[in-house]
Protein backbone atom coordinates (compact mmCIF):
# COMPACT_ATOMS: atom_id res chain seq x y z
CA UNK A 1 0.00 0.00 0.00
CA UNK A 2 1.53 3.29 -1.05
CA UNK A 3 2.22 6.47 1.57
CA UNK A 4 -1.19 8.34 2.76
CA UNK A 5 1.04 11.26 3.48
CA UNK A 6 4.00 12.55 2.49
CA UNK A 7 6.17 12.69 5.81
CA UNK A 8 7.78 16.06 7.39
CA UNK A 9 11.16 16.03 5.73
CA UNK A 10 12.76 18.18 7.65
CA UNK A 11 12.29 16.08 10.61
CA UNK A 12 13.65 12.75 8.81
CA UNK A 13 17.33 11.76 9.60
CA UNK A 14 19.16 11.78 6.08
CA UNK A 15 19.34 7.81 6.55
CA UNK A 16 14.90 8.02 6.90
CA UNK A 17 15.29 10.55 3.44
CA UNK A 18 17.82 7.86 1.79
CA UNK A 19 15.00 5.06 2.36
CA UNK A 20 12.36 7.76 1.68
CA UNK A 21 13.66 7.63 -1.57
CA UNK A 22 14.56 4.30 -2.52
CA UNK A 23 10.79 3.28 -1.85
CA UNK A 24 9.55 6.08 -3.86
CA UNK A 25 11.79 5.13 -6.00
CA UNK A 26 10.70 1.37 -6.44
CA UNK A 27 7.06 2.38 -6.26
CA UNK A 28 7.45 4.43 -9.67
CA UNK A 29 9.32 1.33 -11.09
CA UNK A 30 6.24 -0.62 -10.32
CA UNK A 31 3.61 2.08 -11.25
CA UNK A 32 5.30 2.26 -14.08
CA UNK A 33 5.34 -1.60 -15.44
CA UNK A 34 1.77 -1.67 -14.38
CA UNK A 35 1.19 0.84 -16.77
CA UNK A 36 2.84 -0.38 -19.70
CA UNK A 37 0.81 -3.66 -19.53
CA UNK A 38 -2.28 -1.72 -19.94
CA UNK A 39 -0.84 1.09 -22.22
CA UNK A 40 -1.37 -1.59 -25.40
CA UNK A 41 -5.17 -2.36 -24.57
CA UNK A 42 -5.94 1.53 -24.23
CA UNK A 43 -4.55 1.91 -27.93
CA UNK A 44 -6.14 -0.87 -29.46
CA UNK A 45 -9.47 0.35 -27.82
CA UNK A 46 -9.09 3.66 -28.55
CA UNK A 47 -8.40 2.50 -32.32
CA UNK A 48 -11.70 1.04 -32.33
CA UNK A 49 -13.21 3.82 -31.83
Amino acid sequence: KGMEKLPGLKQLLNEAKEALIVELWQEIQKLSATLATYEPCARAISQKN
